[in-house]
């Protein structure tokens, strides 16, 4: 059984501390629909990228993730979307956060994958410190790989957290990207990414956008207390430019108005030109899946 180690590094600005990793992530776009027809015939369709994302699990309590890590893409490509890794920062309180947590997170791992395989994983924490050092909220982003028990103890943790307070009185981010790695490492690739796993990796970015407008849909789908359950294929075909020409559903299980709302939230998601000419992205997006037993 391997051991696992957390390797918790700063992501400051684009920046990456002297001789700490800094791990590319991705995150997944796409594009769901309420029409079930096949996408049309067009001159780009023969020579579509095709993408395939991870699934996108997306939990009432805000934890979400995705099931599986993408590729890495280009060295030094952005991971963390980027409203939040631009945001305020002081880099000794970052430094201090990451001191704090690396113990707890590495704790967090642990438990969560006693009885499961301990692959790699990664997460974002991102904490929001207001007046008097006290911690307002705290978000999880870029989160892959990681069982959603090891994420929601993650924040747990970083929500227990008591760091200096801003002096202007303002509210001050601070972003733990947390990376889980077998005991030798990661082991590197020999001819860099490839155009299309750099767009994949973007792709991923992107479809954190969507995360906020999702957890709109699936609270108007709730039936009381009770939170909605659902899950569905979304495809979205892209032009040479990027633009969304076709978006399809299919299969689909749950409350229709959940899949209608999803829709329309990922159709307003923005894309930049595909390496192929065209593509076609197909994510699976899960809200409120069963939690698998240990």
């Amino acid at each position: 059984m391997c051991v696992v180690i957390v390797h918790v590094c700063m992501f400051v600005m684009g920046k990456r501390p002297g001789g700490a990793a800094f791990f590319s992530l991705a995150f997944a776009f796409w594009l769901g629909a309420c029409a079930d027809s096949k996408p049309a015939d067009t001159p780009f369709e023969r020579r579509a990228f095709e993408l395939e994302l991870s699934e996108l699990e997306i939990h009432a309590s805000g934890v979400d993730r995705f099931a599986h890590c993408p590729s890495s893409g280009s060295l030094g490509q952005a991971w963390i979307p980027a409203h939040v890794s631009e945001a305020p920062h002081d880099s000794a309180v970052t430094e201090r956060a990451i001191e704090l947590t690396l113990k707890p997170f590495r704790s967090c791992y642990n438990k969560g994958t006693l009885h499961r395989s301990n692959g790699d994983g990664r997460a974002a924490i991102a904490v929001r410190v207001g007046p008097g050092g006290k911690i307002a909220s705290v978000e999880n982003y870029a989160t892959c790989g990681l069982p959603i028990d090891v994420v929601d103890c993650m924040v747990t943790e970083a929500s227990h957290l008591t760091l200096e307070a801003p002096s202007d009185g303002s509210t001050r981010t601070v972003v733990i990207p947390s990376v889980f790695a077998p005991r030798n490492g990661y082991t590197a690739s020999g001819g860099g990414a490839s155009a299309s796993d750099a767009y994949a990796a973007e792709t991923y970015v992107i479809m954190e956008q969507a995360r906020p407008g999702l957890h709109e849909c699936e609270k108007r789908a709730h039936v009381g207390t009770t939170s909605a359950q659902a899950q569905g294929v979304f495809t979205l075909q892209l032009d040479p430019q990027g633009r969304i020409v076709q978006q399809n559903v299919e299969p689909w299980s749950g409350p229709e108005e959940l899949k209608v709302c999803a829709s329309a939230v990922l159709s307003k998601l923005g894309f930049s030109s595909p390496p192929e000419g065209g593509a076609r992205i197909h994510v699976r997006i899960a809200f409120n899946p069963r939690r698998a037993s240990p």
